[in-house]
């Protein structure tokens, strides 16, 4: 199964609808065939009521054509007189898309007795009308019994349909989703549990590096690596929108997500990584650390610090926190500083497009104070 099932949400969200459209189509084939049974049923119990009819029709015909040989003597030559019948229309009708035939037998044009009255006698006419009946009611069972035949493959080929949904597709659906959904719960828990909280005892002296917005472009990644060793810093913190430009962005300086991953995943052991709103499952499966997190949680000289993109937790909605607390938000571009009151708002702006004037940059956080620095190592103001 994890061989063949990429465990991604798009999959998931995928085989979710397989196996809608899976339980949809058992319904509508189990309900196809049960009006084929239905169908099937009522034309065996004609076709035993016109077999009756058949049976009882030719007893009635052959005693008066036996009654006629008897009388006349031999009746071959009147047999003759009787004209060859090509009345016969086949039309059909449509069950739960199976073509049933509709076989009529029209009254010849000519009509009448075609023998003259001298050379025949009434037990002979009988017997030409019972026998012409015996005819219709053999195109009518002939209709019925093919009607039949082709209910009974429809039903064969809709039961295999119907139970190829049941005991096969269903369940493998079934259990891709729940393999899908742990795999991605697991996953989660492994992210939140690397990426929630770095307690204090863990981070006395901890030169920590905060960046955001690098948006695919190569030559600002480069930059922000050079400033990232220059500074001596233990983690980069990035807060999302790593390789995809974003469609409300110009291309931003050599714009190239493939080296921007050949230069990060190297980097791994030292990234913490936040989701930016341009990151997606598909450049998870190029970098070898999580991106996925919607947010993290660091603990630095007793103040907690959010960190999450800012599309969903920024100062107009903020997460749970209290007073002191610090949230850090990348998304806007613009490098802020701010005290809102019950918590104080950060963001380094971004290393690649940012805005409203300010310098492609990043934050330090050392020893529990923060600096705002340009990618060349000056401290600039917020």
């Amino acid at each position: 199964m994890s061989n063949q099932v990429v465990p991604t949400k798009s999959q998931l969200l995928a085989t979710k609808k397989s196996l809608k459209l899976s339980k949809k189509g058992f319904e509508i084939l189990d309900r196809k065939r049960n009006v084929l049974v239905r169908e099937i049923m009522s034309l065996l119990s004609k076709a035993a009521e016109v077999q009756d009819r058949i049976d009882t029709t030719y007893e009635v015909a052959y005693e008066a054509l036996e009654m006629a040989n008897i009388t006349l003597g031999n009746t071959g030559e009147l047999a003759s007189t009787v004209p060859f019948d090509d009345n016969l229309n086949v039309a059909y009708r449509s069950v739960m898309g199976v073509e049933l035939p509709m076989v009529a037998l029209e009254d010849s044009e000519i009509g009448g007795i075609p023998f003259g009255l001298i050379s025949s006698n009434a037990p002979l006419d009988d017997a030409l009308v019972k026998f012409t009946e015996v005819k219709k009611l053999t195109a009518e069972l002939a209709e019925i019994e093919n009607s039949v035949f082709r209910l009974s493959v429809a039903i064969k080929q809709t039961t295999r349909r119907a139970n190829a949904l049941k005991n096969i597709m269903i369940p493998r659906f079934k259990s891709e989703v729940k393999f899908i959904t742990e795999a991605l719960e697991e996953k989660e828990r492994e992210e939140f549990s690397r990426m929630k909280l770095i307690k204090k005892k863990e981070v006395i002296d901890m030169k920590l590096m905060i960046a955001s917005d690098i948006h695919g472009s190569a030559y600002y990644c480069r930059k922000m690596l050079d400033a990232y060793k220059r500074e001596g810093a233990d983690r980069l913190l990035l807060l999302g929108d790593i390789l995809y430009h974003g469609p409300r962005n110009d291309l931003p300086k050599d714009y190239n997500p493939k080296e921007v991953i050949a230069m990060l995943n190297p980097m791994k052991q030292e990234l913490l990584c936040v989701r930016g709103n341009c990151d997606t499952e598909v450049d998870q499966m190029v970098l070898e650390f999580p991106i996925l997190a919607d947010y993290c949680f660091l603990e630095i000289d007793g103040r907690t610090i959010f960190a999450s993109h800012g599309h969903h937790h920024n100062p107009k909605n903020p997460p749970m926190l209290k007073k002191g607390d610090i949230l850090l938000n990348g998304h806007t571009h613009i490098p802020a500083n701010e005290d809102m009151g019950d918590f104080i708002y950060m963001n380094p702006g971004s290393v690649s497009i940012p805005k409203e004037g300010s310098a492609h940059g990043y934050m330090i956080c050392e020893s529990g104070e923060f600096t705002w620095k340009d990618l060349e190592g000056n401290i600039v103001g917020i």
